[in-house]
């Protein structure tokens, strides 16, 4: 008799699934963080247009509007120009998106 009330109580329980009983399959169920390797994430960026966008967007509106000089107007233009040859903006861009693909 004492076996028949422990096997009665008030809970979900499957036999069939073993749910609700020691051996419940999603007691065991944790969520964990998937983590890619360098590979996957270079292979996720090249051959999919969102992971793509996902990486190019915020790298380049944080460069978008680039930067204003206060000095005279030589000066300026001598900046500006040296930034030219050097491709100051593409560098940083390129590094920008760098960061945001592999952290």
């Amino acid at each position: 008799m004492a076996n028949i009330i422990a096997f009665v109580r008030d809970s979900l329980t499957n036999m069939v699934a073993s749910l609700g009983t020691n051996r419940d399959k999603a007691a065991a169920n944790v969520y964990s963080m998937p983590m890619l390797t360098d590979e996957e994430l270079l292979n996720a960026y090249r051959g999919a247009w969102l992971p793509k966008k996902i990486v190019d967007i915020p790298a380049f509106d944080s460069i978008r509007a680039w930067r204003d000089w206060q000095a005279k107007k030589p000066q300026i233009e001598a900046i500006e120009a040296e930034e030219k040859r050097l491709n100051v903006m593409g560098k940083l861009l390129e590094t920008r998106i760098k960061a945001r693909l592999w952290g």
